[in-house]
């Protein structure tokens, strides 16, 4: 059975090995370098101070995504955080994204009430990102050109907005 919940210490092994999966494999994220064990708790250290960070917890196999929410940009005046989300190649395509970003869209007004909405940074090379968020009810806020440089090759970045339907 699968659940979402928020992570703990424990749960960040787990969280950079799939991040780091993705470091090597993909543009999903422009990071070069995996993630170490201590830098990963510095990440989680800092984002659940203000934002949540939450695990999808299968039974049987135990933390297999997770997804949080962090500052957009630095002046006090945004009221938008930039979501993550990541699970292990392993269980894409079961609905575990869905459940575990609805968790994090709830969770992120909830910790954040003065929240208007989200961010999703996305390669566009990385569709199957794309068309989940638009099914997220995110849409389109712009592309940024040759906005980073990995494996060897420039890569585009699309900004996607998820406005909480109250303000709409």
């Amino acid at each position: 059975m699968l659940r979402t919940r928020t992570a703990s210490p424990a749960d960040l092994g787990k969280i950079a090995e799939i991040y780091n999966y993705y470091i090597r494999n993909s543009t999903a994220t422009f990071r070069e370098n995996e993630y170490t064990l201590e830098e990963m708790e510095e990440k989680f250290e800092t984002v659940r101070r203000t934002y949540p960070f939450l695990v999808a917890e299968d039974d049987a196999e135990g933390v297999v995504g997770f997804a949080y929410a962090s500052r957009f940009r630095e002046p006090s005046a945004y009221r938008l955080a930039e979501t993550t989300i990541y699970l292990s190649p392993r269980h894409l395509n079961r609905g575990i994204g869905k459940e575990l970003y609805a968790a994090l869209i709830r969770e992120s007004r909830r910790k954040q009430p003065e929240l208007t909405g989200l961010v999703a940074c996305i390669t566009l090379e990385n569709k199957a990102s794309i068309r989940f968020h638009e099914k997220m009810n995110f849409l389109p806020a712009g592309i940024l050109r040759r906005a980073g440089f990995k494996f060897n090759r420039f890569c585009d970045v699309g900004f996607w907005h998820y406005l909480y339907p109250d303000l709409q």
